[in-house]
């Protein structure tokens, strides 16, 4: 594998903390550079249930080097990686096929059960060929697939799989294969119109999703459409995490009948907590809010935190929130205000301020005295070196000049350097520090 240094292009924000890329090198060495053979897909007709996101660790295994072209098939007897528990590629390219590479590399390691991809380009891949690579593992638990870069190929139905994170581009067809999900984190950059039929004709509810987290565009009624989809596929839900983001202004408006129209019986039946992160007021988005609390009947929390850009006050928001309807008579709804830049480090300074009282005097003199010793050392250190480079000034110049270096000026410097060293001795010693310079500047002089 080859590192990409391609950056990625703006996409959806992520919600959940720890989802966002990171910048390291792919923890798994070597190359693996063998096109998969092609695989014919799998029928999925049976009811699956469940949805889930996560994050994957660094993995530790590595391929044996290959002295092949990287578009040969890998070498005869090649059995993965049996003992590989996890995969994780960060801002890494794929040459040649990446995607039958990948899928390859996923399908021989038998015991693998975290996979991340993070900006990971498969080169070479064609996003409309769903069929030209398939992901198998029956043991993965965990996949995450964050990226910039539009996919090919499909998931396989994957029975253990537990949590998910799918974050870019055309991901919604990975779906397909992750019925058994409990988390599923779900985030689109920009092309929400063509995920919206993906989620539409899911042939399965997720029976097990407990927990969504998702980044809705309010303003995009693609976007809404999408996130209804997911919201109908999740009879079981109970935790709904909403992160809201837009590029432009609301352009629709997505009313009572529009939202009455979306909802389905039990839509909202087991539903507990919801979280709106970075709310920026727009209408759709206080419409969502409203509809929320008056259909979800065991709603217990619902807290809502204003983005920076928000197009209203924290405390107009708060009127209008506390006055609709809630068919919860146990719901609480909690207004967070978000930390910026300066008052986090305004409590940064707080706390030292409140260490620093609490010590002692002893520690608050050592302390002290620890940045005098500092403050005298710099400065003999600047007295010692001053007269040296004047010295070193007057050879160079000596030299130049074709002349030879008298041995008056080093008496000098050293004489300098005894007076120096001198101020700062016991007076007991300094008498015969005296007596030793005193004869070095008559020896001086002499000369």
């Amino acid at each position: 594998m080859r590192s990409s240094s391609a950056g990625l292009r703006p996409s959806a924000p992520s919600c959940s903390s720890g989802t966002g890329p990171g910048t390291s090198t792919p923890s798994m060495t070597g190359s693996s550079t063998s096109p998969a053979t092609a695989s014919r897909p799998s029928s999925s007709g049976s009811r699956r249930s469940g949805s889930g996101y996560t994050r994957a660790s660094s993995p530790a295994a590595s391929s044996p080097p290959s002295a092949s072209p990287p578009d040969l098939p890998p070498a005869a007897g090649f059995a993965g990686f049996p003992s590989l528990k996890t995969l994780q590629f960060d801002k890494v390219a794929i040459p040649d096929h990446g995607g039958k590479q990948l899928a390859v590399l996923i399908a021989r390691s038998s015991s693998i059960e975290r996979v991340e991809l993070t900006r990971v380009e498969l080169i070479g891949d064609d996003p409309e060929a769903k069929d030209e690579w398939v992901i198998r593992a029956p043991s993965l638990r965990e996949l995450t697939i964050a990226s910039c870069f539009p996919y090919g190929g499909r998931v396989e139905e994957l029975p253990q799989l537990q949590k998910g994170v799918l974050v870019g581009c055309n991901y919604a067809k990975f779906l397909m294969g992750m019925a058994q999900i409990t988390e599923l984190e779900f985030a689109c950059s920009l092309d929400w119109w063509a995920e919206v039929d993906v989620l539409d004709q899911l042939p399965f509810l997720f029976e097990n999703l407990r927990s969504l987290v998702i980044s809705v565009d309010f303003t995009e009624m693609f976007a809404i459409l999408s996130f209804f989809c997911l919201l109908r596929s999740a009879p079981v839900l109970e935790e709904l995490i909403v992160c809201g983001w837009s590029h432009g202004s609301q352009v629709v408006t997505a009313d009572d009948k529009f939202l009455n129209a979306q909802c389905v019986d039990g839509m909202f039946s087991k539903l507990h907590v919801v979280r709106m992160k970075n709310v920026l007021c727009f209408y759709n988005e206080m419409h969502f809010v409203e509809f929320i609390l008056s259909k979800a009947r065991v709603l217990q929390v619902l807290s809502v935190r204003l983005g920076p850009d928000a197009l209203c006050s924290n405390e107009v928001a708060v009127i209008a929130i506390k006055e609709y309807p809630k068919a919860s008579p146990d719901a609480q709804i909690i207004f967070l205000v978000a930390l910026s830049i300066r008052p986090l480090r305004m409590l940064r300074w707080e706390r030292y301020r409140q260490q620093a009282e609490s010590m002692t005097l002893s520690t608050h003199l050592l302390r002290m005295l620890r940045w005098k010793r500092y403050i005298q050392k710099m400065a003999s250190v600047a007295l010692s070196l001053h007269p040296l480079r004047m010295m070193r000034r007057k050879r160079h110049r000596q030299q130049a000049a074709g002349g030879r270096l008298s041995k008056c000026p080093l008496k000098i410097l050293r004489w300098m350097r005894y007076r120096q060293q001198t101020a700062s001795m016991n007076p007991s010693i300094r008498p015969l520090r005296m007596l030793r310079l005193k004869r070095h500047r008559q020896q001086a002089v002499g000369w």
